[in-house]
């Protein structure tokens, strides 16, 4: 790869094309190349179109329409209608290609956030190529694209480069790695991860939209500290080990509740005097045990709240993401949150003893986004650089940090993502064929995850759920009192009567033990994932592990072991 077109659309709506050096696999287009205001560029390479029936395909790494996670995916060069899409939100700076002898993988890093990935076929010819938005941002940074040629025509091959080119540019390091220095995640890997929500305001969603002291909802309350204690002996009892603990709404009015004000410690759950005694009696019982922050939303009710530190959007409009428990969710400026806010918060959090993994909702399951607030407006790569402040400090007070997705450009400041991908079986786009796993292929051996939303409380289900964190090589997690509309609606652990405690722990116990089969594996990368047959899969670890997973009803006959319905094989090397 010599040269690649550039086209550039002005916002005076002229037009024009250039041709840009690729040098050593590296194409930059500086951002003072321009004299005169830019629309959008894009970046169109000949290695990157195919003509209908040609062997190979496209890699596009999540198909979300909005700023979301979800699955990768393959658009293969079959005759088709002709078609085309725009994928807005890469949560991997990826994409690549497959000729059916080779591949060439894409890693988009400067302005990185401010392009869509564009696939068409038309007339039989099929294009994919990223188109960066300016208009709205101006140029912050250079564009720079690095390409890689690699000999193997399979995108596990593409995945295991991106992996590669992720550690030894030190954007984040291997689990094994961390753990010599990190003690609290190398006792989160040999666990399970528990989250409990405690409280919320009653009659959420529909709630006051910006709320008072006069007339905010009372709390509806699952579990108090004290009742806290009762799980953490119940799951203790049932043979669970090394669990970290997450609880859900402990802050003042519970989840969601007034952020960003998490103090005092809910009274109504117990105050500070309970919190701690949770925290001491999870500990003693050899767990770990986090918080549940948010540092991306706010309320109106909160106490210290400045409105100032609203995000804005391009209009001047403070950007409101739904609607929560403590009314309109109000987006705050990154850097205001990290600043003002949430580092302080991490640290209040890590001085009332908590020992495990801080959670900081949404903040890696939602792309970056551009602050026009005049007092302290930020482009979509410095937001990147202040949730990765947060993460860190997270991790600082408490041992590890967490969030809810898997956008990669917070991958070397947190250990544990809650769902990297949202929708196991999503609606593909016309224009896409299947979807790979091509993020836990990356991933695996980096960071612990759980695998879908749909694998929330797997061990309750049916033997498949399980089987799917087998297959994608997930720390299960177990979520009691979930927001059962978030998981599909299906069953829910509780704690309401002791009854129900001790029949879920117990499943929850034994879940623990299937785990303690696999846990070996999250040290290991994650380097294979193939279908065998209709129901049948069959994944590699670089260990030379071998799993092979049977969803099917009847056994399976994998070189002449047989794999039991419902369930999976291991072979070790």
């Amino acid at each position: 790869m010599n040269n690649i077109q550039i086209s550039i659309t002005y916002t005076d709506g002229s037009s024009e094309q250039r041709i840009y050096p690729v040098n050593n696999g590296l194409l930059t287009v500086k951002k003072n190349d321009f004299s005169k205001d830019v629309k959008f560029i894009d970046v169109l390479s000949e290695h990157f179109t195919a003509s209908a029936g040609e062997e190979g395909y496209f890699i596009v790494p999540n198909i979300a329409d909005i700023l979301d996670n979800e699955h990768a995916v393959q658009i293969f060069f079959r005759k088709r209608p002709d078609c085309n899409h725009v994928f807005t939100a890469s949560n991997m700076p990826i994409f690549a290609v497959c000729d059916g002898s080779s591949s060439i993988l894409a890693i988009c890093k400067g302005m990185h956030f401010e392009y869509d990935l564009i696939a068409e076929v038309k007339d039989g010819k099929y294009c994919l190529f990223p188109r960066y938005n300016i208009e709205d941002v101006d140029f912050y940074e250079d564009i720079t694209i690095r390409f890689f040629a690699i000999e193997d025509a399979n995108w596990c091959a593409i995945a295991r480069k991106y992996r590669e080119y992720q550690l030894e540019t030190g954007a984040c390091q291997t689990l094994r790695e961390r753990v010599k220095t990190n003690k609290v995640l190398e006792q989160a890997a040999k666990g399970i991860e528990v989250r409990c929500r405690l409280a919320h305001k009653e009659g959420w969603t529909n709630v006051p939209k910006e709320q008072t002291l006069e007339n905010e909802p009372d709390l509806h309350i699952y579990a108090d500290f004290k009742r806290m204690e009762d799980v953490v002996d119940a799951l203790a009892d049932a043979g669970c080990h090394d669990a970290n603990f997450c609880i859900v709404g402990w802050n003042i009015c519970g989840m969601d509740g007034r952020y960003p004000d998490y103090f005092p410690v809910e009274p109504r759950l117990g105050g500070e005097e309970g919190l701690r005694r949770l925290i001491e009696k999870t500990k003693s019982k050899g767990f770990l045990i986090g918080a549940h922050t948010n540092s991306m939303i706010s309320f109106t009710i909160s106490q210290t709240l400045d409105q100032n530190d609203f995000l804005f959007d391009k209009d001047g409009t403070n950007y409101i993401w739904g609607v929560a428990s403590g009314g309109n969710c109000h987006v705050m400026c990154d850097k205001q949150a990290y600043e003002k806010y949430m580092k302080k918060t991490q640290e209040e959090i890590g001085a009332l003893g908590f020992t495990g993994i801080n959670f900081i909702d949404q903040i890696t399951i939602f792309k970056p986004r551009t602050c026009y607030n005049p007092l302290h407006p930020i482009t979509k790569t410095e937001v990147a650089e202040y949730r990765k402040k947060l993460l860190q400090s997270a991790r600082d007070a408490v041992g590890c940090s967490s969030s809810e997705g898997g956008f990669d450009f917070c991958i070397g400041s947190y250990d544990w993502a809650m769902y990297p991908v949202i929708r196991y079986e999503p609606e593909l786009p016309e224009i896409c064929d299947n979807t790979i796993p091509f993020w836990y292929l990356v991933y695996h051996g980096i960071v612990l995850y759980n695998a879908f939303p749909k694998t929330v409380n797997a061990m309750m289900k049916a033997p498949e759920y399980e089987l799917i964190t087998v297959e994608y090589g997930a720390r299960p997690l177990a979520y009691l009192h979930a927001r059962v509309f978030e998981y599909e609606g299906e069953p829910n652990f509780t704690c309401t009567t002791d009854e129900e405690l001790k029949e879920n722990a117990k499943i929850i116990g034994e879940g623990c033990k299937r785990y303690d089969k696999l846990v070996d594996l999250q040290y290991e990368f994650f380097d294979e994932h193939r279908k065998l047959a209709d129901g049948v899969i069959y994944t590699q670890y670089s260990n030379g592990t071998v799993i092979v997973v049977n969803y099917n009803d009847t056994d399976y006959i994998y070189e002449n072991q047989s794999v039991p319905a419902k369930s999976y094989l291991r072979i070790d090397a």
